[in-house]
């Protein structure tokens, strides 16, 4: 019986320490688009294409080259990107090869204030607050988790 109380908290550690899907969903969007990313609430789950489109933004809008973006990976990365000027305001939201940061590379306009942010949660980039509330989440469960663990093994 001991034996079986052992197998399950280690199931149950298990669970709460791996992510169950394979996939990253992103919030999806360009403000050069017509689009308002302070809003949106579009999300995709990333692929090729969508990376893709990032290595695009990033063409256009950063200094960087072709070289330094022609690497694919089978893992991605989230990416918000915001700009700002005096006269405009640029936000750009996306999936990216988790193997090329564009966050390090500077806006081709010197004169932006720019922020990046490149994280690898669901959904991690739109709001610093999306991330707090999820991993608030996570560790609720995991404690949860380690209670119901600890009532199996008593």
């Amino acid at each position: 019986m001991h034996g079986a109380q052992i197998c399950v908290v280690l199931f149950l550690v298990a669970c709460s320490c791996f992510t169950l899907t394979t996939s990253l969903s992103c919030y999806i969007c360009d403000s050069s688009l017509g689009q308002n990313c302070s809003t949106s609430t579009t999300t995709a789950t990333c692929n090729s294409a969508l990376a893709q489109q990032t290595t695009n933004y990033a063409l256009q809008y950063l200094n960087t080259t072709i070289a330094q973006l022609n690497v694919t990976s089978s893992t991605y990365a989230c990416v918000s990107d915001y700009m700002m000027t005096a006269t405009s305001n640029h936000s750009y939201l996306g999936c990216a090869y988790s193997t090329v940061n564009i966050c390090n590379f500077e806006a081709r306009k010197m004169n932006y204030l720019r922020y990046c942010d490149w994280c690898s949660n669901n959904n991690c980039n739109r709001n610093p607050a999306d991330r707090v509330n999820s991993n608030i989440i996570t560790m609720g469960v995991t404690m949860m988790l380690l209670f119901v663990a600890k009532i199996l093994c008593n």
